[in-house]
């Protein structure tokens, strides 16, 4: 899928740190590489699960599946990312806050902080 100008919103999970979300087909994609980053971890990591540790992902709800996604630079360079879905992320997150990992930890609590504003300024 080449997509020239996706559709992006940010998602706050830390002082001054955000993910990237790309909606694409009613779907909203999060970079695979960008989460992992963000729990020191890379595409290596991802690449080199082994049974136990997807068996462990899979019990947090995560799918498995990634959704390539092209994008064109401005530079007119083509770059395909692994994209997981936000579902899919809340389970990696999960998985990563059960092994006490202080940047899970504080993305849930910072979208929870911006869920309740939200909700609060919507019942007002």
């Amino acid at each position: 899928m080449v997509n020239f100008t996706p559709n992006t919103s940010t998602l706050n999970i830390g002082d001054n740190q955000t993910l990237t979300l790309i909606n694409e087909q009613n779907e909203r994609y999060i970079d695979l590489g960008e989460t992992l980053s963000s729990y020191g971890k890379n595409l290596e990591w991802w690449q080199t699960l082994t049974p136990e540790k997807v068996k462990r992902l899979k019990s947090h709800g995560f799918s498995g599946k990634t959704q390539p996604i092209s994008i064109i630079l401005p530079n007119t360079k083509v770059e395909t990312l692994p994209l997981i879905t936000y579902s899919d992320w809340v389970a990696i997150n999960s998985y990563f806050a059960y092994l006490r990992n202080v940047q899970a930890l504080n993305s849930f609590s910072y979208i929870t902080k911006d869920w309740m504003k939200l909700k609060l300024s919507k019942s007002s």
